[in-house]
């Protein structure tokens, strides 16, 4: 079976992407390697690589709508969106039947033997969930709570085989990340890898690989015994597989930026694999890739593209209306003055649905999102705060209050305040809330649509 193993990263991250795929070299060698770059091809650093993969450009692999995807996420929310459509070219361009996907920060110690054995045992999907034993409440990064809102499995590794329900897997998983794939876990989102908590219950032959010897990382490293002896490392008594170096901070030396964990039963060990990882990635020209300025980065007139930009575009069809097929040439437009005229238009909404809010006594804010918390100041900029009886969220259990003021389950709200007027604010369920709202017999009459297409500006 011809099998492609591939990764993506940016330019700066290249380094990782060199020591990866040596690693695979050495473990996997019948693998083809691929790295899919998320830049502008440069000449100058194409000269840095060595050799031991082939390179697939972004505009190799069709991404709908290029330069607009391109300028809605920061560079980790594009690395992370091309991954299916990445897989999709592997699969039907260049006829690949088995296709493995691994972050550029991971190294590999040993033969995959275990993701061949499962393919070869008819199985289509493979993942590894961040955790497999309990994660004691320590009061440290990342907690289990933490692990469930950025999904159960890690899409630092995926490796799938091209079938009809793989395909369709894809095809769903392309549509999902065209505009939500960002890292927002407030709404649940989680970049690419939140979705694949869907596909257990939906796909056939998905095998969930427990080796502990898999996607070692600060998450289970509090779970995971570390060891070496002359033939290699182990984990829980296991062959080391491949760590992911998740987060490696370099020139401070310290594992990951993500957790404050110290695993002191592991401190020998991680030592000496942070220790090798950083001389295999200096010997790589760490310092060098580095220092490549990501290309979509800036607009086409060298100034610079701020968060704020990302933001304000894909919340705001005023501005993805304007700046049309490539928002890079349309830094103007991103000036306070013209950001004023959607606040102009907003203004005017919120009058309006200001006049219809003060024919109700009691309100209730559905969602405790940003755009529920402009909707709060707006009320008090009105001077109609007093009449929000307390918020609600799904989310509750873990929100509690915000600006002093409840936040409770729908059904809570729809019991203490049924008389009052529910103001649905998050932009991707309106329906599913009505629904709900209405299976607790709240009136039509008191359900409110607080349309948030003009207030890209928030």
């Amino acid at each position: 079976m011809r099998t492609a193993v591939f990764t993506v990263a940016s330019y700066n991250y290249f380094a990782f992407v060199e020591t990866l795929m040596q690693s695979l070299m050495l473990t996997n060698p019948s693998w083809d390697r691929y790295a899919v770059l998320v830049d502008e091809c440069r000449q100058d650093a194409n000269e840095l690589l060595s050799g031991s993969f082939q390179l697939i450009t972004i505009d190799d692999i069709n991404l709908p709508n290029s330069k607009q995807m391109k300028f809605r996420y920061d560079i980790l929310e594009l690395n992370t969106a091309v991954k299916p459509f990445a897989i999709e070219v592997l699969f039907m361009q260049y006829g690949y039947e088995r296709v493995i996907y691994l972050d550029p920060d991971i190294y590999v110690y040993n033969k995959m033997e275990d993701v061949e054995d499962a393919f070869s045992k008819g199985n289509n999907f493979i993942l590894t969930p961040h955790l497999t034993t309990e994660l004691d409440d320590d009061g440290c990064e990342p907690t289990e709570l933490a692990i469930l809102r950025s999904g159960i499995y890690n899409l630092g590794f995926i490796a799938l085989q091209n079938t009809p329900d793989v395909n369709r897997m894809i095809q769903w998983w392309k549509k999902k990340l065209i505009k939500q794939c960002i890292d927002d876990q407030a709404k649940g989102l989680f970049v690419d890898q939140k979705w694949m908590d869907f596909v257990p219950s939906r796909y056939s032959g998905v095998y969930i690989l427990l080796h502990e010897g898999y996607n070692v990382a600060y998450w289970n490293l509090e779970q995971r015994k570390l060891f070496a002896d002359a033939k290699g490392y182990y984990s829980n008594g296991v062959p080391l597989v491949f760590f992911h170096f998740s987060g490696f901070l370099l020139e401070k030396n310290v594992l990951s930026k993500y957790t404050n964990r110290l695993f002191t039963n592991n401190q020998n060990i991680i030592c000496e694999l942070k220790d090798s990882y950083k001389s295999i990635l200096v010997s790589n020209h760490y310092s060098e890739w580095k220092c490549i300025p990501y290309a979509y980065g800036t607009f086409a007139d060298g100034s610079n593209i701020l968060k704020i930009h990302r933001l304000t575009y894909r919340n705001s069809d005023y501005l993805q209306r304007i700046c049309g097929e490539n928002p890079f040439l349309c830094s103007s437009m991103f000036e306070r003055k013209y950001l004023d005229e959607e606040k102009i238009l907003f203004d005017r909404y919120i009058n309006l649905k200001i006049k219809e809010f003060s024919k109700f006594d009691s309100l209730i804010i559905f969602g405790a999102g940003n755009i529920g918390k402009r909707l709060y100041e707006c009320l008090q900029e009105n001077k109609m705060h007093h009449r929000l009886c307390c918020f609600c969220d799904n989310n509750a259990d873990n929100i509690r209050k915000l600006f002093g003021i409840d936040v409770v389950l729908p059904e809570v709200g729809a019991n203490l305040f049924p008389s009052a007027l529910f103001i649905i604010t998050p932009r991707d369920s309106r329906r599913e809330i009505v629904c709900q709202l209405l299976s607790n017999k709240i009136n039509v009459r008191n359900i409110s649509i607080f349309s948030s297409s003009l207030a890209g500006w928030i």
